[in-house]
């Protein structure tokens, strides 16, 4: 089971970290200053707390829309199923990104949050 666990997972993720250290090492001397501030507990700081307005922002934005669209009944199977071809497609894709989208982004806004509170994203000093 081991071996099925190194072949499948660990050694793409090991041949695709070799692949992109190869392509980013001729811009490392330029890119170096940003990755090194990027990473201070302050900056990363800031960025958890913008993902997480933006995440609750785009939350919102999903419910409102999802609410204009039910109560015009475009998110009922019978307006999806009227068309054929790629409209129906793209009728479905906004139906499951309607339905689950403000799921999604909550949990990632609550992943955050809970990051923060815990402790693993530590305030600036």
């Amino acid at each position: 089971m081991g071996f099925l666990f190194f072949t499948l997972l660990l050694l793409p993720a090991m041949l695709l970290y070799v692949l992109v250290t190869a392509l980013l090492a001729p811009f490392m001397p330029v890119l170096q200053p940003f990755l090194d501030w990027l990473n201070t507990p302050g900056v990363f700081y800031r960025i958890s707390q913008l993902i997480i307005a933006v995440n609750l922002l785009l939350f919102v934005v999903l419910l409102v829309v999802r609410f204009k669209w039910k109560r015009a009944g475009k998110l009922e199977w019978g307006y999806i199923h009227s068309v054929q071809g790629w409209p129906r497609l793209w009728r479905k894709l906004v139906r499951l990104v309607l339905s689950w989208g403000p799921l999604w982004v909550l949990a990632w806004a609550a992943a955050f949050c809970v990051s923060i509170l815990a402790g693993f994203i530590p305030p600036p000093p």
